[in-house]
């Protein structure tokens, strides 16, 4: 009787070991999948790439050609507005137009148009404009018995120089008095100076003589 319960005892201590070892070897198992790395094809490195590999990639683009027709075009834009803004002012001052002609003008002193005065009174001005800057105007043709002004031009010019800029403006005909009974036309020519500090307004007068030549009548200056 004890062998028997001897053997049975055994046999289920047996049974227990046999059932402690599988339920061992269960959770051995589930622990190793539980740590196992990801199959190649799970990764988002794997994803990345197939993806990658699936897109239709296209050429390159030539971005040196696309930069050189960007420049050409905004040359061109920058000629049309140069042409806009100078291109009909240049047809009204052209020889071809019969358009008055546009000249500029500057504020208190009048227009620069000096298309009326002669050739060889205009080099007179222009004489008279480099002795204002010199002092010396030797070199000025005057009027018959008007010698002496040279010195008074000397005098009153004095604070006209150094002359940094000179503009000469239109000139017109006037008619002034000589005696009760004598008048004599001169040419009236407007001269802006400008010195360093100052603006000075020196109208000439010049007078044509029996022998076509322009000689220095008369000035007056005025502080601008």
């Amino acid at each position: 009787m004890n062998k028997i319960i001897s053997k049975k005892h055994n046999l289920i201590f047996l049974c227990l070991c046999f059932f402690l070892c599988q339920v061992i070897l269960f959770s051995c198992d589930g622990t190793q999948k539980a740590f196992t790395l990801p199959a190649e094809k799970e990764t988002v490195k794997y994803a990345a790439l197939s993806r990658n590999q699936s897109c239709i990639w296209i050429d390159d683009i030539d971005t040196e050609s696309i930069n050189v027709a960007r420049e050409a075009n905004e040359t061109s834009e920058k000629i049309m507005d140069s042409a806009k803004n100078i291109g009909f002012s240049n047809y009204l001052n052209s020889e071809d137009s019969n358009a008055p002609k546009i000249y500029p003008s500057i504020l208190g002193f009048g227009s620069l148009d000096s298309s009326n005065i002669p050739e060889e009174l205009y080099d007179q001005v222009k004489i008279f404009i480099l002795c204002i800057n010199s002092g010396d105007f030797s070199k000025v043709e005057v009027s018959n018995q008007k010698d002496y002004l040279r010195a008074f031009a000397k005098y009153k010019l004095v604070k006209c120089k150094p002359v940094s800029k000179s503009y000469i403006g239109k000139s017109e005909t006037v008619t002034i008095n000589i005696d009760a009974n004598t008048t004599k036309d001169l040419q009236k020519v407007p001269i802006l100076i400008e010195t360093t500090s100052q603006k000075y307004i020196v109208v000439t007068y010049y007078e044509l003589t029996d022998n076509n030549e322009w000689k220095f009548n008369r000035f007056e200056v005025y502080d601008e």
